[in-house]
């Protein structure tokens, strides 16, 4: 296996783990750890749903709910396809 290939397995797996965490911190309304996933000046699209920056994006969350989420919100990252621009 050369360089450039072990380097791409390395960045998929990082963006899965990415994925994943993201979703942990979803089901668990862990608004701390959903900060740290982001640049603080990222830029978050879910579709119609909201556009903007990412810090809006999670204060706007239900603060009530923290560490309270109901089972059927829960989260689901399957079937994962990671394709790296180069």
């Amino acid at each position: 296996m050369n360089e450039a290939t072990l380097q791409a397995l390395l960045d998929k797996q990082a963006i899965t783990e990415l994925v994943h965490t993201y979703c942990r911190a979803a089901d668990r309304h862990d608004y701390d750890l959903m900060r740290s996933l982001y640049h603080a000046d990222a830029i978050d699209d879910h579709g119609s749903f909201f556009k903007g920056l990412a810090m809006d994006f999670i204060d706007g969350q239900p603060i009530e709910a923290l560490g309270e989420a109901p089972q059927e919100t829960r989260d689901a990252a399957m079937r994962d396809l990671v394709a790296l621009v180069l």
